[in-house]
């Protein structure tokens, strides 16, 4: 068990690495599906996913399901 000091020793921590790593993001292009930050998007504008969501969507813009590269979860 960690006493109470430790904890919130581990939650500044942590919460300062995200904080570190949210501005090294920043700049970040957003996936238009979810949102997540990658260093590049495909033409649909989303991330590498390739969840029943990011499928469809690029379905819906006429492009492969899965992205270039990518075989997809089998």
């Amino acid at each position: 068990m960690i006493d109470d000091r430790r904890a919130e020793h581990l939650r500044r921590e942590w919460a300062a690495t995200s904080a570190r790593i949210d501005r090294m993001q920043a700049d970040y292009p957003k996936c238009k599906g979810c949102g997540q930050s990658a260093l590049a998007l495909d033409a649909a504008g989303l991330c590498s996913k390739v969840t029943e969501s990011h499928r469809t969507y690029r379905a819906r813009l006429g492009l492969s399901p899965v992205p270039a590269g990518r075989g997809g979860r089998r």
